[in-house]
């Protein structure tokens, strides 16, 4: 028997302890029923223990309801996080093309210097060859 505020599936802990304890209060009620003598004390302990299982259910839909309440809090904060994601990414991206960029530019100027460096080279061997 699982509490009537919480779908099934959730807070089974919860609702098996609170279904042990009506069945706890059941035998005992029965117990009672034989004796008169022991009847304030059933009493007693049988108020307690609806006190108990009370609690635990009242305990339960407060934790269920604060759940929904977190559940729509995450919800209502969803469009602010993709947004955030998305422009995340785009800055992500835009300083991977910067990064490319600049590595072309260096490997660029590095050509060049090579390219200079054997063109130098060139021209002082073929003067070395028409000396």
């Amino acid at each position: 028997m699982g509490v009537s505020c919480v779908p099934r599936g959730v807070w089974v802990q919860f609702g098996c302890l609170v279904s042990l304890l009506e069945q706890e209060k059941q035998a005992l009620e029965l117990q009672v029923v034989g004796s008169k003598q022991g009847e304030p004390q059933a009493n007693a302990a049988t108020n307690a223990k609806d006190q108990l299982i009370q609690n635990l259910r009242d305990s339960e839909c407060a934790r269920e309801q604060q759940f929904h309440a977190d559940i729509s809090t995450l919800r209502s904060e969803l469009p602010a996080a993709k947004w955030q994601l998305e422009e995340s990414r785009v800055v992500e991206a835009q300083l991977s093309d910067k990064k490319a960029q600049s590595d072309y530019k260096r490997l660029k100027e590095e050509m060049e210097a090579r390219l200079l460096e054997s063109s130098s080279g060139l021209r002082s061997s073929r003067r070395r060859r028409r000396n």
